[in-house]
């Protein structure tokens, strides 16, 4: 799952961006082309739920490198602001929470979590029927 969120979101990046904008995924190659994104999960979280289900928290750090300095990261930020709101994954629409932003070193750092709730099918189980005598031992 984590790999589908990663790249609905490089989805989203390219349709609000285009060519221009190379999009990274984990890692950035050589010869970085700014302007450019790099998508990395920041850390995964599960919290159990009665039953067979669980809550997974999943916090994403969209890194921006611009070409043009910190007003390009400015501009950047109010859109996936925007943007990141919703995404589609696999035709089920994910919504983003906790977002913000900060800009280190001329790099912006837009944080977003896509969270969601994992159900089990739970295993089921019969019991089978035993017979039993019964008797008095004398």
């Amino acid at each position: 799952m984590i790999d589908e969120i990663m790249n609905a979101i490089a989805r989203k990046l390219y349709s609000l961006f285009g060519d221009g904008y190379e999009i990274y995924k984990n890692s950035i190659e050589q010869d970085l082309q700014e302007p450019c994104f790099l998508i990395s999960l920041v850390s995964a979280d599960k919290k159990p739920m009665m039953g067979t289900g669980s809550f997974r928290i999943l916090p994403f750090d969209i890194l921006f490198f611009p070409s043009r300095g910190e007003t390009q990261c400015h501009e950047v930020t109010e859109i996936l602001m925007d943007e990141l709101e919703y995404i589609d994954v696999k035709g089920d629409v994910m919504a983003g929470t906790k977002m913000r932003s900060e800009i280190v070193d001329d790099t912006l750092h837009f944080f977003v979590n896509y969270d969601f709730t994992i159900f089990r099918k739970k295993e089921e189980t019969f019991m089978e029927m035993l017979e039993t005598t019964n008797g008095i031992k004398e």
